[in-house]
């Protein structure tokens, strides 16, 4: 009986560990599935997750934009572009903006900026304002050089202030402690850096001035508006003693021609005019030749020289003059566009009058 149970359970043992070991795979593989499907299932969610929260808040996501800074180890980084949500519409209001950039106001509506101002004094003072906070700022120009030669200067006398790199700041100081307090006769001002804002300061000195007889603005850079001033200035004064004006090589062109033959028709002092190495055209040479000959009995000398502009255009205008004017005595208008027929043709005209001279 002993051997026939020992029997059984030993021809038994060989079957049961062969179903043993299908039960424990069949059991494994269900639980491999159960365990893929959990992972695929959390997978799932955690994309579904993702669709409907953005790992950025919206908030955070537009200040980025407006402001970029590096991210730190904390930030959460952005999902791939494939599942990245996107960018919410406008009409969300973010939580950090940038304030807006002011806008200037049109061209019609603001204010006009103030030019600096100059006041003729010995210091020639300047003041400028400041529009934004309306407070006035002074600045002080003095030239210590230019106060060392003018204290050499004797009153009722010649002055010469030529090439001493002036500049329109230094006017304010010559027009008080020579033209005014010591009433030179003579003012030479050449070769410096005199504008028509220097000019027109020197030109109020003119309206009432009776002494001065000679200026001499050559190589300086006052062009038409310089000669405006001080046109205005000399046909004001009714006493004006100036009788020599020195503009050559200042860029005066037509306008400027213009504004001295107006000057001409009223002209009781002026002798000589020199306006050589300009930039005077036909037009200009036109303006002046009728004032010479129907208006000005003063004016004895004229220089057009070095004007290239100048062309046989104003040939007739310049015969009228010579037929019409009695006192006027030399003509230069050398070196400008004339053709030698031109030249050829005022030569004979010349040569018919009494006393005059012309240089071709």
């Amino acid at each position: 009986m002993t051997s026939r149970k020992v029997n059984a359970i030993t021809r038994k043992n060989p079957l049961e560990k062969p179903y043993r070991t299908l039960v424990s795979i069949i059991e494994d593989q269900e639980s491999s599935s159960a365990i893929k499907f959990a992972a695929k299932t959390n997978i799932n969610l955690s994309l579904m997750s993702n669709e409907l929260k953005p790992p950025v808040p919206y908030s955070q996501s537009v200040s980025f934009r407006l402001n970029p800074t590096s991210p730190s180890p904390s930030t959460p980084t952005l999902a791939p572009a494939s599942t990245r949500p996107l960018t919410p519409t406008r009409s969300v209001t973010p939580t950090k903006m940038r304030p807006p950039t002011p806008t200037r106001s049109p061209a019609s509506t603001r204010p006009p900026t103030p030019t600096p101002t100059s006041i003729p004094t010995s210091l020639s003072t300047i003041i400028t304002v400041e529009p934004a906070n309306k407070s006035f700022k002074t600045e002080f120009y003095y030239n210590p050089k230019l106060q060392e030669k003018i204290n050499r200067f004797e009153p009722k006398l010649h002055v010469d202030l030529s090439y001493c790199s002036l500049i329109d700041q230094d006017i304010s100081m010559i027009v008080s402690q020579i033209v005014v307090a010591k009433k030179c006769t003579e003012l030479w001002l050449y070769g410096n850096k005199i504008t028509s804002k220097g000019v027109s300061i020197l030109a109020k000195s003119l309206i009432n001035n009776s002494t001065l007889q000679s200026l001499d603005l050559s190589f300086n850079q006052i062009y038409d508006v310089g000669v405006f001033e001080l046109t205005q200035a000399l046909s004001v004064n009714q006493k004006s003693s100036l009788r020599f004006l020195y503009l050559s090589k200042n860029g005066i062109a037509n306008d400027g021609a213009s504004y001295l033959s107006e000057m001409l028709k009223t002209n009781r002092s002026l002798k000589e005019l020199w306006l050589s190495n300009n930039e005077v055209g036909d037009e200009g040479v036109k303006k002046l030749a009728n004032a010479l000959a129907y208006y000005d009995k003063k004016l004895k000398f004229l220089s057009l020289s070095m004007n290239i502009f100048i062309t046989d255009l104003c040939i007739d205008s310049l015969i009228e003059m010579l037929e019409h004017n009695q006192t006027l005595k030399e003509l230069w208008i050398e070196d400008c566009n004339l053709t030698e027929q031109g030249k050829k043709r005022l030569q004979e005209k010349v040569d018919r009058k009494k006393n005059f001279k012309i240089y071709l």
